[in-house]
């Protein structure tokens, strides 16, 4: 991939400054290992990163790992998480089947939902660092409450499920919905494989794809893809479902995969948005909460319907022209081009029930990118088709 790797690494920069506040999250996880000091047994007994004269180097640390003024540490890697514990000898899927097996806590049907989670993830990412899922699975906790309760923990009584990286447990909401149940399980269980909240040397710790905020739209989006992807499942109408469109478009259009999205943070993918970000003129939080926010439209959630269309706007400028400046290229037909946009437009509405009104996608936004990027590629205006004819799909 081409970079212009002076103006990304400002935008992560940027990101990093404005999203830093925002990844606490409330309560601090019990883990035996890192509030007593130990640790597991192939994890050196290091302590920080080691300056080049060997010795502990506190400024190092601080800036590798990202650490600020109140002392949490946030990592932006698996790499770098593996450098800091001591990792020395990478985890492998038997041992994320012992710890399975070997964690009291767990029901038995659980057991049997990792064990199934893991066989078929196993088949499919065979080289993916394990120790963040490996850490959550020796130490998980589960709970299954009623509707009311979850609206009180939670804000709503229909929340099938959710995953807490901070106390690293599992609740499900026994008055969920029977067909998503199963789905459920697999979507909060993917969460574990690269969310990770814990103490460490009196610091609170993290890793995730994204921070709280409007960046975790896309963590909730990368886990639908990545457990739809290991258990061969897809479930129309999921509330995620229009973020996880967005997401895989932008991953054909920067050439990334599952794996390698699970390994870095939102940070990174954001960086290799600069160009189409800079093209639209959208800075990068407005861009997640205008992906949010048509999230919430799309599925009619809450008082959606009275954001403004300008915001929803936002979303497609950055996700079109990624995908448009990638595919389209001078001497392409106006048949060639048409089918192009037609693509698009069938990825965006991948997995949504297109059959129900309930539904809407203004597709205008798209198509004024479409006539924006064909321009900039040289297309003759005699071979590029009229964008305002081309707003095909279930539209407004």
């Amino acid at each position: 991939m081409q970079r212009n790797r002076r103006r990304r690494f400002a935008l992560s920069l940027l990101l990093c400054l404005f999203l830093a506040g925002c990844t606490n999250r409330a309560g601090d996880r019990p883990t035996a290992a890192e509030s007593s000091g130990s640790m597991d047994a192939r994890e050196a007994q290091t302590s920080g990163i080691q300056g080049s004269s060997g010795k502990t180097d506190e400024k190092e640390r601080t800036d590798l790992s990202g650490q600020n003024d109140t002392g949490k540490w946030t990592f932006r890697s698996m790499e770098e998480l593996d450098r800091e514990l001591g990792i020395t000898e990478p985890y492998s899927y038997a041992d994320l089947r012992s710890a399975v097996d070997e964690n009291t806590a767990l029901p038995e049907e659980y057991r049997e939902y990792l064990h199934r989670f893991i066989g078929n993830m196993e088949k499919k990412y065979p080289k993916l660092p394990l120790t963040i899922f490996y850490r959550n699975i020796r130490d998980l906790q589960t709970a299954v409450v009623d509707g009311q309760t979850m609206k009180e923990m939670r804000g709503s009584a229909s929340l099938a499920g959710y995953y807490n990286a901070q106390r690293n447990l599992l609740t499900l909401n026994r008055d969920r919905d029977e067909d998503l149940g199963e789905y459920v399980i697999y979507h909060e269980i993917g969460h574990m494989v690269n969310n990770y909240r814990f103490r460490y040397r009196l610091r609170d710790c993290s890793f995730d794809f994204a921070p709280e905020g409007y960046g975790m739209i896309f963590e909730e989006a990368l886990d639908c893809l990545f457990t739809e992807d290991v258990m061969d499942m897809q479930t129309e109408g999921m509330s995620y479902r229009i973020a996880a469109n967005h997401l895989e478009i932008l991953m054909e259009a920067y050439d990334l995969n599952l794996e390698d999205l699970l390994e870095i943070t939102v940070y990174d993918l954001l960086a290799e948005a600069a160009d189409s970000l800079e093209a639209e003129q959208v800075r990068a939080e407005d861009y997640l909460a205008a992906v949010n926010a048509q999230r919430k439209a799309v599925h009619r959630i809450g008082t959606a319907e009275a954001e403004a269309d300008s915001l929803h706007a936002d979303a497609w400028k950055v996700t079109a022209h990624a995908f448009f400046a990638k595919k389209i290229h001078k001497g392409m037909s106006k048949e060639e081009l048409r089918k192009l946009y037609d693509a698009f437009v069938e990825k965006m509405t991948k997995g949504l029930d297109t059959g129900n009104d309930r539904y809407e996608l203004d597709l205008q936004p798209a198509a004024e990118v479409f006539e924006t990027v064909m321009k900039e590629k040289g297309i003759e205006e005699r071979d590029r088709p009229a964008a305002t004819k081309l707003l095909t799909g279930n539209t407004k």
